[in-house]
């Protein structure tokens, strides 16, 4: 399942970089530059996180942050804040106001993406907790799927595919759901969904392959004799 981040900083080219930056690592981003549009959008989305940049045009990032934990459905989205300043007083005043964290600018890209792990870790740790199906075992915290102990090599939409099913546990997918839920609005014919199963299969070999039943006419599903956890 991806994780869906709302990204409001005022330098449009900078949110490029950064959207082109997670979307590689296997988040789903919506940005805006202007903090009025970043509330609207985070209440109308309800992301997973919000990164926000201190500096916008219009309110403070400090008074985002705060609207959004007064507000309660936005009240335990975790919020890291952007800044070229690196004063303590600020710190201090965007950990008072509800932010998770914060990080300075310029930042190293790949300390951001362990900044943005280490929050969704405190605030959902149920999301990094391993799912065992038989002898596979999606392990969310690496975003692997492993057989035996030994990653299976799977390419991003079969990965994803097989997430959806192994943490449905045992409730039935359609395939307009799996379609839905990767694709979106892309025209995607549901027999192309049938071609990436039978991959899948392969890929797990005799013993990983018999945890996906398929339900004629109306989708996939995990075995349930097989779950684990």
């Amino acid at each position: 399942m991806k994780i869906n981040v709302v990204v409001i900083d005022d330098h449009v080219d900078f949110l490029k970089a950064l959207k082109s930056l997670m979307t590689a690592s296997g988040y789903t981003v919506e940005t805006t530059d202007e903090g009025k549009t970043g509330i609207r959008l985070v209440c109308e989305t309800t992301p997973d996180i919000v990164i926000l940049d201190w500096n916008l045009p219009d309110i403070s990032g400090l008074e985002v942050c705060k609207f959004l934990r007064s507000h309660k459905p936005t009240s335990k989205i975790p919020i890291i804040m952007l800044t070229a300043f690196n004063e303590i007083n600020q710190k201090v005043s965007a950990f008072q106001n509800g932010a998770d964290d914060y990080i300075t600018k310029p930042f190293n890209n790949q300390e951001l993406l362990a900044r943005i792990e280490a929050v969704l870790r405190r605030s959902k740790p149920e999301s990094y907790e391993d799912i065992m199906a038989g002898p596979v075992v999606l392990s969310r915290k690496t975003r692997q799927i492993l057989l035996g102990g030994k990653e299976v090599q799977l390419r991003p939409k079969e990965y994803e595919i097989l997430s959806i099913l192994l943490e449905s546990k045992g409730k039935l997918i359609s395939k307009k759901e799996i379609i839905n839920k990767i694709w979106g609005l892309e025209p995607i014919l549901p027999r192309n969904i049938d071609s990436h199963i039978t991959r899948i299969r392969q890929k797990l070999g005799p013993r990983g392959s018999k945890v996906i039943q398929t339900i004629a006419g109306l989708g996939y599903r995990v075995m349930t004799h097989q779950m684990n956890s």
